[in-house]
């Protein structure tokens, strides 16, 4: 008989580090030693004997009481896994074994038989690792003193992820005071420290119940109910160049116009020791060839990203970076860097390959980042933050700069290129629990031209300093919103102090602009921190109760009569749209400009949202060409994990609708989306799908490609064509990238 665990007691699925790397050797050890004994929670009272039968990235199989137990990974913690393990552990090498030990210390277990005689084996083993086992046996006391946060420059050899960071632990009923305190790491889980499958797969949301009928929604084109036949595009390898495939035209010595689009896939790895994220290829145009097939960079480094073996990285972490779990890039302009956020804390950089910088900062112990903004023209870094020692929701604003060639500049609109990043500080988020989104908007003109480098500003003569004053690129205005959805909340933040500051320091005064134009760490040195200039602080106007918040985005400003807006996508199937009035003007911003502008009905579990860069070739009311860029301040594309689709929204001035439903076969577990920008004349509208179980990504092109101009359309008479897909070793569930000029 199969049982299929649904016992509420086995739900837990918010694996520590520790239990993950047991899951890891458990899968490990199954390849060459099958029907391995392990024990078995099946219900209250001991743990039952059994065998470990199968066992994958996803799910496992035992057999026990003459019954097979088959569940996946995701709906069991650490006192499963730890129970698992326990047969194994005499036996196990010492690495495995101490970690066994640390888990049966965290969970309670250090009067048990069976932990007592695995410590006795450890001694022999690793007397060193035994003597941090026994000193974490130390009589316990009611109140535990916390230490003060780390320096992160300062940080020691080995630092383990923060899943299992004790330096600061929030699991504690009291603090150093003896004041009480909830609970977070308790109640987050997986969701403030993603580790592994089960982590992510519970940052995602639910998966789609294969079993369930879809349900019909309202769209005006492209409403499919049943799965759909989408046609494969030509692959073709090349026999010139780097021998790549492509898609479309006919492969030439001469070079030609070249350009391309890359950046970072992140993916649950299989194998231990993987870093988890690689540089891929999404789209190319050379040697008169248009490739659309997801690949590996194929010069610069690809696997895995080169920024993962950058000393910056590792200092900082002690040499364990942890796991990447959340990625983001500029959308208004082009923007090299992608920003992640790694298990330790750390924040840093991926690259592209003729951009080779790579700024890093780590966070203390005591702060969780958990997602990540950058401002549309890469001015300023913005990252939700709990708070484990206060146990509040934050908002961390940094500045991005480049210093090179003894030139600095800082917080000004570039083409994401920087080398060092500012901490300014934190602005509390009052009535946000786990924040767990983030978008936002720096209002400056997003197609205003200017310097590629934000150090080529030159403010020290008082016309240039009057004319970026009244540049439209240089942002007056902007925004940010924050979600919390374990707490049902969003909280709407005006960066218009922050933009000012910046406006005035640099463009105002010679004596204020000099000050500007040098960098330093000190609080007084530019750009400031909000201890020495506190009115450039940012400001929360309001805080909104919305249910089950998934993702987030804003509006670069208004367009075309439609409202400056943020969607905010709902777990149950909806986008909330809320105008935001005075918060993208230069006008005073108070709660009563943030409205409900429409809802609209759309998959379930939408669990990821990204701007649309161009205008839709098949919706020509978004027009066409370089105007239609303005399509990114109105039209999204909403991937909706519980339905397996990729939806379209579009916001008009007096509501909005989801006009496209996209499924395909091809998409076992589509978890995240974006649309690429390619480049004009030699193009196409290319958007990409991350599959988590399906373990890959999948590349899909809507309406004609163009070379030199020229449309190519699907050859099937399709509205959209797959350009092809790139397989991982593991789990992707993150891609950003961009157009390399």
């Amino acid at each position: 008989m199969i049982l299929l665990a649904s016992l509420s007691q086995l739900t837990v699925a918010h694996a520590s580090e520790d239990a993950e790397l047991l899951r890891r050797v458990l899968i490990a050890r199954l390849a060459g030693d099958p029907d391995f004994p392990v024990l078995v929670m099946i219900g209250p009272g001991r743990p039952t004997p059994g065998l470990m039968r199968s066992a994958d990235a996803l799910e496992f199989g035992v057999v026990a009481n003459g019954s097979t137990l088959v569940m996946p990974w995701g709906n069991v913690g650490d006192a499963f896994v730890y129970a698992l393990f326990t047969p194994s552990a005499p036996k196990a090498r010492a690495e495995s074994l101490a970690t066994w030990l640390h888990l049966g210390l965290t969970l309670g277990h250090k009067d048990d038989e069976n932990f007592r005689h695995g410590l006795a084996i450890l001694r022999e083993k690793d007397a060193v690792a035994a003597s941090a086992i026994e000193a974490r046996l130390a009589p316990a006391t009611a109140v535990v003193p916390v230490p003060p946060p780390a320096d992160p420059a300062n940080a020691p050899a080995g630092i383990p992820d923060r899943a299992v960071d004790v330096a600061a632990d929030p699991t504690l009923a009291v603090d150093a005071t003896g004041k009480p305190q909830k609970p977070a790491r308790a109640r987050y889980g997986a969701l403030s420290h993603p580790v592994g499958i089960a982590g992510i797969d519970a940052l995602m949301g639910p998966r789609a119940n294969p079993t369930a009928a879809r349900k019909r929604k309202s769209a005006s084109i492209g409403d499919d109910a049943k799965e759909s036949d989408v046609p494969l595009a030509p692959i073709i390898k090349s026999p010139i160049g780097a021998k790549t495939p492509y898609n479309f035209g006919t492969p030439s010595t001469d070079p030609g116009p070249y350009w391309t689009t890359q950046g970072q896939a992140l993916y649950v790895p299989d194998r231990a020791g993987d870093a988890g994220v690689d540089r891929i290829h999404v789209g190319c145009y050379g040697n008169h060839t248009l490739q659309f097939v997801p690949i590996p960079a194929w010069w610069g480094g690809s696997h895995p990203e080169p920024g993962v073996e950058q000393e910056s990285w590792k200092q900082l972490t002690g040499g364990n970076l942890g796991m990447p779990f959340f990625i983001e890039r500029a959308y208004s302009s082009f923007s090299e860097n992608g920003f992640m956020i790694f298990t330790s804390g750390l924040i840093a950089a991926g690259s592209v390959n003729n951009v080779p910088k790579y700024p890093c900062f780590r966070f203390p112990s005591d702060k969780w980042p958990t997602a990540l903004s950058v401002t549309n023209r890469n001015e300023f870094l913005l990252v939700a933050v709990w708070d484990a020692k206060d146990n509040k929701a934050q908002l961390a604003v940094l500045a991005l700069g480049l210093t090179e060639n003894g030139k600095t500049g800082f917080c000004l609109p570039n083409w994401g290129i920087h080398n060092v990043v500012k901490l300014l500080g934190y602005v509390d988020l009052p009535g946000l629990e786990l924040p767990s989104a983030i978008a936002s908007t720096a209002a400056g003109d997003p197609w205003a031209a200017g310097p590629n480098e934000s150090y080529a500003f030159d403010y020290t003569s008082a016309d240039n300093r009057k004319r970026y004053l009244a540049d439209p690129a240089i942002a007056r205005s902007g925004f940010a919103v924050v979600l919390s959805k374990v707490g049902n909340k969003a909280a709407f933040v005006d960066l218009q102090p922050l933009l000012a500051g910046v406006r005035r320091n640099c463009f105002t005064t010679p004596e204020l602009a000099a000050k500007a134009r040098v960098f330093g760490n000190e609080d007084a040195q530019w750009p400031y921190t909000f201890k020495h200039a506190p009115e450039m602080k940012p400001v929360v106007v309001s805080t909104f109760t919305v249910p089950a918040p998934t993702a987030v985005r804003t509006s670069m400003r208004a367009a075309h009569g439609r409202p400056a807006i943020a969607a905010i996508a709902c777990e149950k199937g909806e986008v909330r749209v809320y105008r935001v009035g005075g918060l993208l003007t230069e006008a005073p911003a108070t709660a009563a400009d943030i409205q409900l502008h429409v809802i609209i009905p759309v998959g379930a579990n939408p669990c990821s949202m990204a701007y649309q860069r161009e205008g839709d070739p098949l919706r020509p009311s978004q027009g066409q060409g370089v105007g239609s860029w303005d399509a990114i301040n109105y039209v999204f594309l909403v991937c909706c994990r519980g339905d397996r689709e990729i939806d379209w929204i579009e916001i008009t001035a007096t509501g909005g609708e989801c006009y496209r439903r996209f499924h395909d076969k091809r998409l076992i577990d589509p978890v995240h989306v974006q649309h690429m920008r390619t480049n004009s004349g030699n193009a196409a509208y290319i958007f990409t799908v991350c599959d988590f179980q399906g373990r890959k990504i999948v590349n899909y092109r809507v309406g004609p490609a163009h070379i030199d101009d020229q449309p190519i359309p699907i050859a099937s008479g399709a509205a959209i064509e797959c350009t092809g897909w790139m397989e991982f070793p593991g789990s992707p569930f993150m891609v950003s990238a961009d157009n390399v000029p």
